[in-house]
Parts: structure tokens; sequence; C-alpha cells
């Protein structure tokens, strides 16, 4: 079904297009699909084999197979020697059968297909490139290479057949059936997959690779990689062992398969798709061991190995339990490079995900994590339904206990192993080992657009005490029990109390005043709480990391960031230096640099210089904070210190700084590096520098962003160079009209380039113009896009454009 390109209203989720969803009617159980002598045209794009569907009647009677096509033709189907009758449709094909079934009747129909698909199935080809095949099922597009039941809650078994060239290899799921070389010198290789996965992980790499082999306990380790890049895939998963074992330990299960492994693919548009057994990973995170932690692959890596559980082993029963897939990966990603990277790259990760949420809470939309109103299943992949529900999974956990939590995440792995599971069996495992109704929680943070806030006062009076005064201001009815916490007397107390919606003063005995007072001090709920009101001597006060957890250390430099008293600036100052938290320094780093005082500036940049004593993290986001505010007289001892920096990640935080600087200066240092970049991470720092260039927005720079805008250009700065177009357009009034109508074309031409990364940025720069002339190239592309990720962008932009 095909959405209309009718606008999205402006913070919005539910669209023209969006009606309830339901799952498709089937009067078949599928059991197993193989994919048999499947042989590939990759100059142009095409395949054609037969697959084996083997089915079970859920009634008696059924006589009609009605399969998911597009792109594709069904040649011939046959129920063993006896030909069955195709009837395509514009949904698909029904194949009929000679005979009706009996319920439990088990049969298996071959259909031979030829396809040239739009999606689900992609070629790469061209300059720079290897000729490689790969397939992306999800959500719900393997149906456009192939005939098949094309919907996440149809758990089944896999197989599949492909020819190849020899010096090719064809990689799916499972294990290693048979590699036969043929008689024609070409080579036949079958795998399968014994146990029930949803279908779209079904999996295809047809490329040059070399294979990385090892081993982990019962587990024997693939990786699969273009030569010389096996001492790479080495460093990059060095620690993915210890990543089985935290999930082995954390699910109550071990890792679910005798085999896992990573390919990693030419032009992905995602980051890595779980395939069963086999992840697929962008090769743009395929660096050399020096760059593996500041390029953060192995987050990338925990978060499909979450996926093995959460997703392969446990499908979701529709696209509207997607959050069983994705929030717990992310929230047990964060988990488990907290357990190998200690609990400060936790607190990180974990600020991480409640900044991306609220953003698309506060500027794109709000939405249920599970609903049932949507245009396309794509839109669902949100910070919904990766973040949000990680958060929520995280409050989940302070609220019924940790060993509770613990207990009911086994439990339901336990019972939904090999199935396709709801949000109500989550719920009633959670439920189970707590004892408690959680039906609220359910129903009004999983299952609504809101979640708590409060706003916070507090007032000490000798005679009655410490008084808080909590106000919620958020519309949920949701109660929470959170932590208050003080310091007085010399040490911190905390007490339980019961957040309930309205006002509510709490009357805590204290007979002395206290230093500080803060709610929710280690941010264990997905909890908004007001602090604007407090004292900046109690903020202070709360910056002492004896007496204030990190997280709430973290939360209080933010509110001193907006505070640039000298008084404040000393304090961060002191922070940044002394913090035994990373990710407070860090914080406290980018709190400075809006203070724009010079004692800031002058502690930041002694930070930066400082390569032995400060880490990497610091560094950088202090490099980027210098640029806060900075004058011309700041762009020479950047530039010496860009030209000098061995870590990338500070290069890129110092090229941020020189685009804060409105001076020629500036510019010719950005264009200079952008000339000069070289080595592993050139192209991010190119990228880096084109961002810094379009936040001066000078049209000065209108042809280097021209010259890296080209279809020759590595996808990501060619995305930097089109994203600084759209900023050109935006902020610069000088621009000659024929030149602005000029650069508005080019950002609608690349609404239909073949590089999914360059139409997803002309997408958005053409919805952040807002310019009315756009209506039609949106309109032709939502028409043209495949992918219906895209097409919700699309729709988000018409919506956003001014009235002609």
């Amino acid at each position: 079904m095909r959405e209309p390109p009718l606008p999205v209203v402006a913070l919005q989720f539910d669209e023209p297009a969006a009606t309830p969803a339901q799952r498709r009617p089937l009067p078949v159980v599928p059991l197993h699909v193989f994919v048999d002598d499947l042989r590939l045209d990759l100059p142009a794009g095409r395949a054609r084999g037969v697959v084996h569907h083997t089915v079970r009647a859920r009634l008696d009677g059924v006589i009609r197979l009605p399969f998911d096509a597009a792109d594709l033709t069904v040649t011939q189907a046959r129920l063993g020697d006896t030909a069955l009758t195709v009837q395509p449709h514009a949904a698909g094909v029904d194949v009929l059968l000679p005979t009706p079934l009996a319920a439990g009747e088990t049969v298996t129909v071959s259909l031979r297909f030829e396809s040239r698909p739009s999606t689900g199935l992609y070629f790469v080809a061209g300059p720079g490139r290897r000729p490689q095949a790969w397939t992306q099922g999800a959500m719900e597009d393997h149906h456009h290479w192939f005939p098949c039941f094309d919907a996440p809650e149809h758990v089944v078994t896999t197989e599949l057949r492909a020819v190849v060239d020899a010096d090719l290899v064809a990689l799916s799921n499972g294990h290693l059936v048979q590699q036969r070389t043929l008689d024609d010198g070409r080579v036949s290789w079958h795998w399968r997959h014994d146990t029930p996965h949803a279908l779209y992980l079904l999996t295809l790499v047809v490329d040059r690779l070399v294979e990385v082999v090892g081993r982990h306990g019962d587990v024997t380790l693939h990786h699969w990689v273009p030569a010389g890049h096996e001492a790479d895939a080495e460093a990059i998963f060095a620690r993915l062992g210890a990543m089985l074992d935290f999930f082995a330990e954390a699910t109550g299960r071990p890792y679910p398969y005798p085999r896992y492994g990573h390919v990693f693919l030419q032009d992905f548009m995602w980051g890595g798709m779980e395939n069963t057994t086999l992840t697929s990973l962008t090769d743009r995170v395929l660096v050399p061991p020096a760059m593996v932690e500041e390029a953060e692959v192995e987050r990338l890596v925990a978060h499909e190995l979450a996926h093995q559980w959460f997703g392969d082993l446990i499908a979701p029963r529709g696209w509207p339990e997607i959050w069983l897939n994705e929030s717990f990966a992310t929230y047990f990603e964060i988990l488990c490079m907290g357990a190998l990277c200690g609990k400060d790259d936790f607190a990180r990760r974990l600020i991480a995900q409640r900044d991306a949420y609220l953003g698309e809470a506060a500027g794109r939309y709000a939405r249920p994590v599970v609903t049932r109103r949507y245009a396309h299943p794509y839109v669902l992949f949100d910070r919904h339904a990766y973040e949000k529900g990680a958060l929520l999974l995280h409050t989940l956990r302070d609220q019924i206990g940790q060993a509770a939590f613990w207990r009911g995440v086994r439990r339901y792995v336990a019972q939904a192993a090999g199935s396709a599971a709801t949000t109500a069996e989550l719920q009633r495992c959670f439920e189970e080992v707590s004892g408690e109704d959680l039906t609220d929680f359910f129903e009004l943070l999983v299952g609504t657009a809101a979640h708590p806030q409060v706003s916070v006062t507090w007032a000490f009076d000798r005679k009655a005490g410490l008084e808080v005064c909590l106000a919620r201001t958020d519309d949920t009815a949701q109660v929470l029990y959170v932590d208050v916490a003080w310091r007085a007397e010399g040490r911190t107390r905390r007490q339980r109390v019961r957040l309930t919606p309205g006002t509510r003063t709490l009357a805590l005995p204290l007979d002395t005043p206290p230093l500080w007072v803060a709610v929710d001090p280690d941010q264990a709920c997905l909890l908004v709480v007001d602090e604007q009101r407090e004292a900046d001597a109690a903020l202070r006060a709360r910056l002492t990391p004896g007496d204030a957890p990190r997280l709430l250390r973290m939360r209080t430099v933010r509110v001193l960031a907006e505070r640039g008293s000298a008084a404040n600036t000393e304090a961060l100052i002191e922070t940044l230096t002394t913090d035994p938290s990373h990710t407070v320094r860090a914080e406290a780093a980018r709190s400075l640099g809006a203070h724009r005082r010079a004692a800031a500036r002058a502690a930041l940049q002694a930070v930066v210089a400082d390569r032995d004593g400060q880490p990497w993290r610091v560094r950088e986001a202090a490099a980027a904070a210098l640029g806060v505010g900075a004058d011309a007289a700041w762009v020479t001892p950047l530039a010496e210190a860009l030209a000098d920096e061995p870590r990338y990640r500070v290069r890129q935080g110092l090229l941020s700084a020189l685009g804060k600087i409105d001076a020629p200066a500036a510019r010719d240092a950005l264009v200079g590096w952008l000339d000069t970049a070289e080595g592993p991470a050139a192209d991010r720092e190119q990228a880096s520098a084109l961002a810094a260039l379009a936040k001066q927005g000078h049209a000065e720079s209108l042809a280097t962003f021209e010259a890296y805008a080209t279809a020759e250009t590595p996808a990501r700065v060619r995305g930097a160079a089109l994203a600084g177009i759209g900023a050109l357009l935006r902020g610069d009034a000088s621009l000659e009209p024929a030149v602005a109508r000029r650069l508005r074309v080019q950002l609608e031409a690349t609404l239909t380039d073949d590089d999914f990364q360059a139409r997803v940025v002309a997408t958005h720069q053409l919805a952040t113009l807002g310019d009315a002339k756009s209506r039609a190239a949106l309109t032709r592309a939502h028409g043209a896009e495949p992918f219906a990720f895209l097409r919700r962008l699309h729709r988000e932009a018409l919506g956003k454009l001014k009235a002609d």
C-alpha cells in the first residue's frame, strides 16, 4: 500500500495515510523457507531462482496461498510434480492448490521467480566500488526479490543456495551445508539456519571477501572483510567474546546459535542490521585499530549483538511491537558498554539517550512507544522506539528493583524464545516476578506519548525542617517512586517518595540547612526535572564528587551553563580540572564555552593542550567550546593546535571551534584543512571542516561546497557539502536570486540521487529551507522513492513549506 504525498502537520506523528495496523490474514503457518538455485546478474541488477515454502494449514479447506510479491514475476509454481495455477494481483500472487488442505496438513510449494528489485536486494557497482550484492529485508522488503509471506510474526527456519563466480563468496544465515564447484567453474554456496526467526532477518551477501575466523567457548566467529583489512577486523571485534559473556549472563541464555559473525557492506543505508548469525555493518566503520575507540565501533557491535536475543531469538508480533527489538538492544548496548568500560561510560551513554529522545519529542513529534497508527512500519524506527523505550526499561528497573528486573528479563527470554512476542507478554513476565500490577506503567508510559515532568523548589525552616515542593507539569497520570537526596550535617541522605500528578509538598525532618537538594539524583527514571529556580550556591555545592552522584553533577553543570557569574565559572573550572568523571568534565567544558570568560577560555585551552592528563573526550569538548564567542585572534592558536593534534576527534573539535569564528582567516584555515586532510579519518575531518564552514554561512564558501557535493565524493563528505549549500540558502541574504535558484534546484535534483544518504540530507535541507517552490520536486521524489523511511521525510518536508 503506497502512502499519498500529503503533508505531515508539524510536531505530529499521525498523518493522513495513517490507519490502525492489522496483521494480514494467512490461512497457513509458514515453517521453512528455502531460496534455491539463486543466480544474480550483478551488472543488470537482476535475480532468478526458485523458493520452496513449507507451510502447515491452520484450518480445513485451505486452497489459496496469498504470497507477497513486488518487482518480480513468478514463472512457475509446483507442488511436487504438479503444476499450480498462479494468479498475479496488485498486492502479490495467489497460488491455487489442486485440492484443499486439511487442518494441520503440511506441504511444500515451489515458486520459480525472476526479479529486478527496487528494494530488498541491492546491487553495488560503479567507480571505486567492488561489484557486490546484499539484502536488507527489514521492514518487509524481501518480497521485492522473491515471493514470500513477508511479516515479522511468521517465524521460520531458512535455507539459501546461491551460485556465484569462483572469485566471489555467497554468505547467508546459519551454517554452511555445502560449498561445491560446478561443472561450469562457478561455485554453489548452501546455507541453512535451523532456529526459527522472522523472515526479514534472512540475509544474502555476494562479494570478494576473506574470512577472519575465531572462537569463543562453543561459538565460532566468522567475520568477512575485503582483503587487507584482516587486522582491522581483529581489533574491532577484540572484545566480542566479553560481549557474548555479558549478554549470556544478563539474559540467562547463552548465545543461541553455534556461530556468529559480521560482513561489511558498501553503500549500506544504516549502521548495522542484526541478520541472525551474520550481522551486516556499513563499511564506514571498518577502521584501522588506532581508530576503533574514537570511531566508537564497539557500540554498534554491542547493539547488533544484543539483537541476536532481542529481535532474532525473540521476534516482534507485528511492527507495533518493534520496541521489543530496538529498545532492548539500545538499553542492553549501554549496559554492555558500561560493563566493559565502566560506570562513567554508562552515564555518558544514558544521558545521550535522554538528549536524543527529548530532542525528538520537543522538536519533531511525540508518540506512544507502542502504536498501531502509522502509514508504514519504517516510520516507527525513531527515537521513541530506540531511546525512549530504553529509558523506560531503565525506569522500570528502578521502579521494581534490580533483582526483580533481572528475573523478569530472564523469564521473558526463556518464555518467548523462538516465538513472536508482544508487550503484554513482557508485562506479564515482570508482574510475575515482582508481584506488582504494572498496568499503569505500560498503559501510561509505553502506551501514551507523555513522559513525567516535575518542577522542584525547596525551603528550610528551623521550626518545620526541610520542605520540598514537587509540582508535576505533564499530563500523564503516571505515579513514580523517586529518590529525594539532600546534603546536610556532613552527609548525604535519601528518601524514597511517591511522585503523583499535581503538586505535593514534602516535609522532611532536618535540624540544619541543607547544602543542596535534588530529586532523582541518579537519573534513574525518565523524568524531566526543572531546577531553574535553584539557587546558584546550592548548585555549586552539588558539584562535589564525594557528595553527589556523577549524573547529578552532570545535570547540575548543564544548569550552571546558563548562569555565567564569576563564581559559577570558577566552580565549573574546578569541575573541569578535578572531577573524577570524564563525562562530567566534558560537560563542564561545553558549559564553560557558554560563559565566554577569559578564565574559562584559559582553562579550556589548557585542557586541550594536556594530551597526557586529559582524556580525548574531554579535550574534544574543550576544543569545540573554545570557539564560542571567540574573535579572529583565536584563529592562529586554534589552527596551530589543529596542525599538531594526534587525535582525530580532538581535531574535529578544533575544526568546529574555527567554524564559530566569523573571520576570513578562520575560513582560510578550514579550507586549507579540507585540501590537506589525509589518513583513515580524512573523510570525517573533511566533513567536520565543511560543517564548520556551513556554520559561518558565507557565500565565499559556495564554490567549496559545490566542489565537494559531487557524486564522486565520499558519502560523509558529500552530505556535509550539501548541508552547507542548504545553510547558505537559509542564512546568506546576499546570494543573487539566480544563484539561490540554482542551489535550490541542485538540492531538488539530489532528492532522486542514487546515494541514499545524499537523498536524506537534501530532504532535510529543503525542509528547513521551507520554500514552497520545492513542493513539486518533493512530491515527485515521494513518488519515485522506494524507501518508506524517506517518503515519511518527504511528507514532513512538505508540511514545513511556506504557503505559495
